[in-house]
C-alpha cells in the first residue's frame, strides 16, 4: 500500500512532468529537462520519470544518457513497454538495427497491436533493406490504422524497392496533397519525393516544401545556440579549415567520388578536416582517414558533443556530405558549428531549411541559377558537373559474359541504378527497347526475389519475355564491378532520379549512357555528368527523344565504336574526371564563400566568379 507522503510524491511528480511536457511543446528543452529532473528527484520509483528523462537527453542528443534513462524505467518495471519502444528508436537512430528489433519486438510482446512499435519495427527492416519483412510490419500498421501517414509512406517507399507499382498513384497523390496542406503528419524524409515523376508539378518546389516540413519536425521550435563560431570581420585565415560531416567513410558511392578530391587538396591554401558519425570501418575507411590531415570519429557523440567538437577545431567551412540520405543527425548541423554550412554531394536537393546549410553546390546544369527560388540554400555553382570523381579508380580485368551470367550474344542494354529507382514510366521505355531490338537483354543490378516477381510480372504485361532481364551478381570491388560493366553496350538511365554514381561508373568503363534532362536537381545529374564528358548528344529532352536515341545507337555499331573509343580516349583530360581541376575549382569556390561571409554577405556564386579559369 502506498503510503501518503509516497502518494503525495507521485502527485506531484506526475504535475512536474505535465509541466515538463508542456515547455518541451514549446521547444524549451532545457527548462523541461529541469522539470524531469525535479519529477525524478521526488519519485524515483516511477517509470515515468525516467522515461520522460529519456525522452529529453534523447532530443537533446545525448544518446547514452537516453539508454541509461530508459534503461532505468525498466530496471523499474520489466513490463513497461514504452521504454523498450524507445530503446528501439535510439538503437535504430544509432545503425545499432539488429538491437532496435529485439526491443520493438520485446515492445510488441509486452502490449500487442502497440501501432507505433510496429512502425518502428517496419522502419528497422527498411535499413537492413529487408523488404518483405518491413512490407509486413507496415501493413500490420495499416490494418489497425488505415489512414496513419508513417505507416501509408513507409509502405510506399519500400514499394518502391519491391518494383510493387500497384498502390504507387494512390500514394504520391496522398504524400503531395499533405505536403501541399503544410500536414505535419508528412513530415517524412524527403528522399521519398526525389522518385515522384510530377510532369505537371514543380517539384522542385514541393521538394523544398517538404525539406522544411521534415526539418522543422525534427528541430522543433527552438533555437540551438551556436558554441562559438562567429566568422572573423576581416582578414583571412592562412589556411582555410574545410571540414567534411559524413556518415558513410565506408565502402559507399560518395566515398568513391570524392576520396580523390580529399587527398588532392592543396595544402598550402586548405587544412583539411573529416567527420564521421558513421559506425561501419572498412578498408576505404583507413585509406580515407589517411588522405586528411585531421580525422574525428563522432560515432560515439551525442548530436551536442559532435557540434561542440567540430567547433573547438574552428572549422570555417563545414561542408555536410549527408544531408536527408541514410543516418540523418541534422542535429549536428543546426547548431551551426562552423561560420558557413554548405550541402554537397550526399542529397540531390534542397535541405528546405535556413538553419541547416547557407549554399549548396551545384553547377549550371543541376542548380540553374533561375531555379535559385527553389532552394533553402544560396546557389554556389561549379564549371562543370558538381560530381567529382576519382581519377584513380582500377577498372578489373573484363571476365567472359558467361561468367557475368550473360547469353552468349546480343545486345546489352544495363542499369545498375537501385530498383527504387525504376518508374512505371521509365520501364516502359526500356521494354519498348528490348521488344525493338531483336535478341537484346537488359542488365540489372542484383535484387532482392520479390522485387524480382515484381518486375517479371510488369515485364510481361508490357510484352517482354522476364528471361531478358539479367541480374549482374554480387562482386567484391568496384574494380571488379567496372572491369565486368565494360561488357555493356550501351547504359540507360532511370528517371526522375537520374543516375549519379552509376552514371559515372559507365562512362569511366568506356559504356556510353542516354539520358533525359529533367527539371529537378535530382532528375539532371546524369545530363550533367554528359554535358562533363563532351558528350552532350546523348542528353534528350524527354523521354521519347531519349528511346530513340537508344534505337539509334543500338542499329549503329560504328557511332558506338565512335563514342566508346572517344571516352577511353578523353578519359583523363575531360572535366568530369579531370580530379586535379575539380578539387582546384572547388578550393576556389570554398575560398569565395568564404570572401561572401567574411564581407558580410551571401549571393549566388557562378563559374565565371571562380578564380581558376573553367578551361
Amino acid at each position: 500500500m502506498t503510503t501518503p507522503s509516497v502518494a503525495a510524491a507521485h502527485s506531484r511528480a506526475h504535475s512536474l512532468l505535465d509541466d515538463g511536457n508542456r515547455l518541451e511543446a514549446e521547444g524549451r528543452l532545457d527548462d523541461a529537462h529541469a522539470r524531469y529532473l525535479d519529477a525524478l528527484g521526488l519519485a524515483p520509483d516511477l517509470p515515468r520519470c525516467h522515461l520522460n528523462v529519456g525522452n529529453i537527453l534523447r532530443l537533446l542528443g545525448d544518446v547514452k544518457g537516453a539508454i541509461a534513462a530508459y534503461s532505468a524505467a525498466l530496471a523499474r518495471d520489466p513490463t513497461f513497454a514504452p521504454a523498450n519502444f524507445n530503446l528501439g528508436n535510439l538503437y535504430l537512430a544509432g545503425e545499432q538495427i539488429h538491437l532496435a528489433i529485439a526491443q520493438y519486438q520485446r515492445a510488441l510482446e509486452l502490449r500487442p497491436g502497440f501501432v507505433d512499435a510496429e512502425l518502428g519495427l517496419g522502419g528497422a527492416h527498411f535499413v537492413l533493406q529487408q523488404w518483405d519483412e518491413a512490407a509486413a510490419a507496415y501493413a500490420r500498421v495499416l490494418r489497425q490504422r488505415p489512414d496513419d501517414p508513417n505507416a501509408r509512406v513507409g509502405a510506399y517507399y519500400v514499394s518502391l524497392h519491391l518494383c510493387d507499382w500497384s498502390r504507387r498513384a494512390q500514394d504520391e497523390a496522398l504524400l503531395v496533397d499533405m505536403i501541399d496542406h503544410k500536414d505535419p503528419r508528412a513530415a517524412h524524409n524527403p528522399m521519398t519525393l526525389l522518385n515522384l515523376d510530377l510532369p505537371d508539378r514543380p517539384a522542385a518546389q514541393l521538394q523544398r516544401a517538404a525539406g522544411e516540413l521534415f526539418a522543422s519536425s525534427r528541430l522543433g521550435t527552438w533555437q540551438f545556440s551556436a558554441p562559438g563560431t562567429s566568422c572573423p570581420p576581416s582578414g583571412a585565415p592562412q589556411r582555410l579549415r574545410i571540414g567534411y560531416l559524413s556518415a558513410d567513410v565506408c565502402e559507399h558511392p560518395v566515398m568513391h567520388l570524392v576520396k580523390g578530391v580529399l587527398a588532392g587538396h592543396d595544402r598550402l591554401r586548405n587544412e583539411i578536416y573529416l567527420y564521421s558519425y558513421g559506425t561501419t570501418r572498412d578498408a576505404l575507411t583507413a585509406q580515407i582517414r589517411n588522405s586528411v590531415d585531421v580525422f574525428r570519429d563522432l560515432s560515439d557523440c551525442s548530436d551536442e558533443r559532435a557540434a561542440d567538437a567540430i567547433a573547438k577545431d574552428h572549422i570555417d567551412i563545414l561542408v555536410d556530405l549527408q544531408g536527408y540520405t541514410g543516418n540523418v543527425r541534422i542535429g549536428i548541423t543546426a547548431r551551426r558549428p562552423a561560420p558557413v554550412l554548405v550541402n554537397w554531394l550526399g542529397y540531390p536537393a534542397t535541405l528546405g531549411h535556413p538553419l541547416l546549410a547557407d549554399y549548396i553546390i551545384g553547377d549550371p546544369v543541376v542548380t540553374p541559377i533561375a531555379a535559385a527560388a527553389d532552394f533553402s540554400e544560396t546557389l554556389a555553382l561549379l564549371p562543370h558537373c558538381y560530381l567529382p570523381n576519382d581519377q584513380g579508380r582500377c577498372v578489373g580485368p573484363t571476365p567472359s559474359r558467361e561468367v557475368a551470367g550473360l547469353p552468349p550474344e546480343g545486345f546489352v542494354f544495363c542499369n545498375f541504378n537501385q530498383a527504387m529507382k525504376y518508374s512505371p514510366s521509365t520501364f516502359d521505355w526500356w521494354c519498348r527497347l528490348l521488344r525493338e531490338v531483336p535478341g537484346s537483354v537488359l542488365w540489372l543490378k542484383e535484387t532482392g526475389a520479390r522485387a524480382k516477381e515484381n518486375i517479371a510480372r510488369e515485364a510481361l504485361a508490357r510484352g517482354v519475355n522476364p528471361n531478358r532481364l539479367v541480374y549482374a551478381v554480387r562482386v567484391s570491388s568496384n574494380a571488379d564491378h567496372l572491369g565486368r560493366l565494360c561488357l555493356a553496350d550501351l547504359a540507360l538511365d532511370t528517371f526522375p532520379y537520374t543516375s549519379h554514381s552509376t552514371a559515372c561508373d559507365a562512362l569511366w568503363a568506356g559504356v556510353p549512357l542516354v539520358t533525359v534532362r529533367g527539371g529537378t536537381f535530382a532528375s539532371r545529374v546524369a545530363a550533367s555528368v554528359l554535358d562533363a564528358a563532351d558528350l552532350g548528344e546523348l542528353v534528350a529532352a524527354d523521354a521519347e527523344a531519349c528511346f530513340a536515341l537508344a534505337v539509334e545507337l543500338a542499329r549503329n555499331a560504328s557511332r558506338r565504336e565512335q563514342l566508346r573509343s572517344k571516352l577511353l580516349a578523353t578519359r583523363l583530360s575531360v572535366p568530369l574526371f579531370d580530379t586535379a581541376r575539380f578539387t582546384r575549382n572547388l578550393e576556389d569556390l570554398f575560398a569565395r564563400i568564404w570572401q561572401q561571409t567574411r564581407d558580410g554577405r551571401r549571393a549566388a556564386i557562378l563559374p565565371r566568379d571562380i578564380a581558376v579559369p573553367s578551361d
